[in-house]
């Protein structure tokens, strides 16, 4: 199984490295452009990109039918692909934290830390999703079905804002967004590993189906 993981990562390695110098750069510009957010993106691009990438070459050279050749068991060769995921988010995320330690002081790196957690949260989801509909309908698919996905997503914050600002004064706007900010972070990271786990079972179920 971790051959598997040391493959894909060698295979991946020239994107994999160009994906992390673009997401450094968005770190460090995001901190000195007191914009934090970026942090969170570069997290997303590293982690998403490189298993969108992955995913597309596997269904392209017909790389799954040659792993499931091999003496080993399916649910394996699923399991090593959340794995590699997981160390591509785990590197995605230092790489964030070195730029906030560095260049800005503990509440920027706490503030770092937060969304950085959110966002690989968000990540490792968005990751998942795209397996599961990969080993279902083909990667193609799939990663056209998750950049709606991820658009969506985006476009959820605006929409929720404009609905709303009708409906409350501006006083319980900004008491509502000051219970978001002390939302527990660590509740939700927990959470969305959770569902990692189970879009992992998920996608077992699926690969032992797919042809």
């Amino acid at each position: 199984m971790l051959k598997i993981v040391f493959k894909d990562i060698y295979q991946l390695r020239k994107s994999i490295v160009i994906y992390i110098i673009i997401g450094l750069f968005l770190s460090i510009f995001g901190i000195k452009d007191n914009n934090m957010s970026m942090i969170g993106i570069s997290t997303f691009l590293i982690v998403y990109s490189v298993v969108a990438q992955s995913e597309f070459y596997e269904d392209k050279n017909r790389g799954y039918y040659f792993l499931k050749t091999l003496p080993i068991k399916r649910y394996k060769i699923v399991v090593s692909k959340f794995i590699t995921t997981l160390i591509l988010a785990a590197a995605g995320s230092l790489f964030g934290l070195t730029a906030a330690l560095v260049l800005g002081d503990s509440i920027v790196f706490n503030q770092a830390l937060k969304i950085i957690l959110m966002s690989l949260g968000i990540s490792l989801n968005f990751a998942g999703t795209l397996y599961v509909l990969s080993y279902k309908m083909g990667a193609l698919k799939a990663i056209n079905i998750t950049r709606y996905l991820f658009i969506t997503f985006a476009f959820i914050p605006l929409i929720l804002s404009s609905l709303l600002k009708p409906l409350f004064s501006q006083e319980q706007l900004i008491r509502i967004i000051q219970i978001l900010d002390n939302f527990n972070i660590i509740q939700f990271f927990v959470l969305m590993i959770i569902i990692y786990m189970f879009l992992m079972f998920l996608s077992i179920k699926v690969f032992y189906k797919s042809k």
